[in-house]
C-alpha cells in the first residue's frame, strides 16, 4: 500500500499468485506495450524516476504514527503518463523486493497498489487541471491516490488473507478488548474477567481458546451495552454488526491501523509533488506528460 510494502508471509501463497496473475496481466501488458512505443526523451524520464522512486522509498520519514516512507508513485504518474509508468513501478518494486524492501511472494500486489497511485494520479490531475491551476491540481491528484490506495490494499488483504489458517483476528480483538482495559468498569472489575486476563497474559492455552470463543461470540456486544451504555460501546456495537464477515472485520481493522499515518506521509508528499510539478510545468511543460495531455484536451474543446 502507501508508504508500506507488503511483507512475505502476510498472505496464502494461492493469493499471491492470483495477484501475480493480476499485475502481469494489467502492469505486464502495459510495460510489454509501452517499451515498444518509448522514445529517448521517455527512456530517460523513466530511468531518472525510476532511481527517483528507488531513493525516495528507501528513505524513512518520521511520523507521529510510527516509522513510514514516500512513495512519489503520483509524481511518477504525472511526469511519465500511465504506460511508461508502468516499466518504472516493475523496476522498482523488482529491486527494492529483492533487496528486502517488500516481500518478493507479494510482488504482484505491491505493484497493483503502486500502478494504482501513478494511474489514479494522472486522471485525477487531467479533470482537475481544467478548473484549478497546476499546484492544486499536482496536489489533490497525489493525496487522493495515495490515500485510495490504503483502502485498496486493505481490501485485497482482506480478501487473501481473511479465512486463511494464520488468520487470528479473533484472538486479536479478544486481546484488545481485554487486555487493553475496553470492557466497561463493571465488567473489568468481575473476578472470572480478571482471572480470563490473568490466564491469557500467562500463556495458558485454555484461557487462550475462552477467549476466542468470548471474541467470536455475537453477545459480546450486547453484553458491553447492557453494562453502560455510552457512545463508544454504540459504535462498537456497530462495529460488530458490519464485522459480519472476517473480510469485512479485517478490512476495518487493518484500515483503521493504517489510514493515519498514510494520511500524514500523503499530505508531506502532496506537497513536495505540487511544488516541484509546479516548477518543471512552468520551466518544460513537455516533461509533465499529465499536463499536455490536458492542454491538449483543453485546446481539443475550444475548438
Amino acid at each position: 500500500m502507501a508508504h508500506i510494502h507488503l511483507p512475505d508471509g502476510v498472505m496464502p501463497l494461492e493469493w499471491c499468485a492470483v495477484w501475480f496473475v493480476a499485475a502481469g496481466l494489467l502492469v505486464g501488458l502495459v510495460m510489454v506495450v509501452a517499451v515498444r512505443r518509448l522514445g529517448l526523451k521517455q527512456r530517460v524520464v523513466a530511468a531518472f524516476l525510476t532511481v527517483v522512486l528507488f531513493v525516495a522509498m528507501l528513505i524513512p520519514v518520521p511520523s507521529p504514527f510510527g516509522g513510514t516512507h514516500v512513495n512519489m508513485t503520483p509524481f511518477a504518474g504525472l511526469v511519465a503518463g500511465p504506460a511508461t509508468s508502468a516499466i518504472i513501478i516493475f523496476m522498482v518494486s523488482l529491486i527494492l523486493a529483492l533487496l528486502g524492501h517488500g516481500g518478493v511472494t507479494v510482488l504482484g500486489a505491491n505493484m497493483l497498489v503502486l500502478y494504482f497511485e501513478c494511474v489514479a494520479a494522472y486522471l485525477f490531475y487531467r479533470i482537475l487541471r481544467s478548473r484549478f491551476n497546476v499546484y492544486v491540481s499536482a496536489f489533490t491528484a497525489t493525496i487522493a491516490p495515495l490515500i485510495l490506495s490504503t483502502f485498496l490494499a486493505s481490501g485485497m488483504l482482506s480478501v487473501s488473507v481473511a479465512g486463511s489458517p494464520s488468520y487470528y483476528l479473533g484472538e486479536y480483538m479478544a486481546e484488545g478488548v481485554l487486555v487493553h482495559g475496553l470492557f466497561p468498569e463493571q465488567l473489568a472489575e468481575n473476578p472470572f474477567i480478571h482471572e480470563l486476563v490473568h490466564g491469557y497474559l500467562s500463556g495458558n492455552p485454555l484461557f487462550h481458546e475462552a477467549i476466542d470463543k468470548l471474541a467470536s461470540s455475537p453477545l459480546l456486544p450486547w453484553i458491553w451495552l447492557s453494562s453502560a451504555p455510552h457512545l463508544e460501546e454504540a459504535l462498537f456495537l456497530m462495529l460488530r454488526v458490519v464485522e459480519a464477515s472476517s473480510p469485512m472485520r479485517f478490512f476495518m481493522v487493518f484500515t483503521a491501523a493504517t489510514l493515519p499515518v498514510n494520511t500524514f506521509v500523503a499530505v508531506i508528499e502532496a506537497t513536495v509533488t505540487g511544488v516541484v510539478v509546479q516548477s518543471t510545468v512552468k520551466l518544460r511543460p513537455d516533461v509533465v506528460v499529465a499536463e499536455q495531455d490536458a492542454r491538449r484536451a483543453e485546446d481539443v474543446v475550444g475548438n
